[in-house]
Parts: C-alpha cells; structure tokens; sequence
C-alpha cells in the first residue's frame, strides 16, 4: 500500500519514534482526526488509545468489509463495538455537528468505492458507544494538519496535536481488519478531506 502511495503522489518519510507514547488499556478506540479534544484537562484515556479513521464508526465499517457484511445497521455497530471492548479498549466518536466526522460524511456519500453502506445514524452510534463504556468527545478548532502518520509499533499511539492525522496500523491485527484495506481507506480518508500527501511510517 505504501508502494501505492508513492506511485500516486505521496511522500514517505520515517517518523520520529519519540512522539510514540503507549495506549492506556480502556482507553479510547478514536478517530484519525488530529484536532485536539475540546476540554481543558483532557483524561489519558481518551487520547491515548489506538486510532482508526472515524474511531468506532470506522471499525464497524471496516469489520462489515472483512467478513462479507453489505451494511452497517445498529446491530452491526454494535458487534463493532463488543469486539473493540474485547481488545481491552472501548469505542469512541467525534461529534457530528461543526466539522463532523469526515470519514462518515465520504462513507455516506458513496465515496468509498465497494464499502459497505450505513443504515445506522450518527445520533444512534454516539448513543451506543456510551453502552460500552465509550464516549463521543468535542473536537475544537479548524482542520490543521499538514501530515498523515502511520504506525505499526504495537501498543503505542500518537497523540492528537493539530499536526497530523494519526493512524494506528497495528490495531487492525488485533480486532481482524484487513491492513491493505484499512491504509488505502484512510488514505481515500486524507485526500477527500485535505491535500496533505505526506506520511510518516512509525516502527
């Protein structure tokens, strides 16, 4: 997939290992989103743990991928989210108002060629990441990011900083998401909401 990307435009470079810090078990599975959360004291749990473009949302499209499934409804969604919960984290969302999930809006919009289509609102995901211990947090500010980071070490995350949308690769292995298909959908992810071409690879 890296391959894929520098044929079509994209820089590669080696990030730097020391923005690397480790997950918080029970932390929050979120978004690739690199705005900061909109709190003053922000608990470690909710920015340390493992990222996936969209958060819950994006898991539970990616898993309806992987096992042949043509829809996300509210009963899929909820599967997405016990099988987060199982990897010792629990599931998260962004809200849905200001700038909204950009991987949900594309997904909903038919952006994704061969993915599989939502059923399930974005009112009721916010809903039942609360059911499993998770939570919908406020993203403040404007879209800043200059940089799309890749990660592969696993058990460790990068934490949101405006810079970069933050990909943590090695967490697709841990819940059954196949990794071509989870880099080259957060990569249609970045170019659909930004011009950043630059990726950072990590481990």
């Amino acid at each position: 997939m890296l391959e894929r990307m520098l044929g079509s435009g994209w820089e590669v470079k080696e990030g730097d290992p020391s923005l690397l810090v480790r997950v918080v078990r029970g932390g929050l599975v979120h978004c690739v989103d690199g705005r900061k959360v909109d709190q003053f004291l922000v608990p470690q749990k909710i920015v340390r743990g493992p990222k996936i473009q969209g958060g819950a949302e994006g898991v539970a499209l990616l898993l309806a991928k992987a096992q042949g499934v043509s829809e996300v409804d509210e009963s899929w969604f909820r599967k997405a989210c016990q099988v987060i919960k199982n990897s010792g984290f629990v599931p998260g969302v962004h809200d849905f108002d200001h700038l909204h999930c950009g991987h949900f809006n594309l997904a909903s919009q038919g952006k994704f060629e061969g993915m599989p289509r939502f059923t399930i609102t974005a009112g009721d995901m916010s809903r039942i990441v609360g059911e499993f211990g998770g939570s919908q947090v406020h993203l403040a500010g404007q879209h800043e990011e200059y940089v799309m980071r890749v990660n592969w070490d696993p058990n460790m995350t990068l934490i949101p900083n405006k810079e970069a949308f933050n990909l943590d690769a090695w967490y697709a292995n841990v819940i059954g998401i196949n990794q071509e298909t989870l880099l080259d959908n957060a990569a249609k992810t970045v170019m659909g909401l930004s011009s950043v071409r630059t990726v950072e690879v990590f481990g």
